[in-house]
């Protein structure tokens, strides 16, 4: 069986980069990261998520 990247799966699905579906889901996963990073510090300061 032979090991694909991540990179290579997307490239697959989506397409390659500077595709508008693929950039599409790059910029909604950054998007992702940024909540999640924000979840983090607020959870770290004791700061109410709602």
């Amino acid at each position: 069986m032979e090991t694909k990247s991540w990179r290579d799966i997307k490239d697959n699905v989506y397409g390659e980069q500077g595709t508008l579906r693929r950039d599409e889901l790059d910029r909604d996963f950054e998007g992702f990261k940024i909540g999640l990073l924000l979840k983090k510090a607020r959870e770290e300061q004791n700061l109410k998520l709602n």
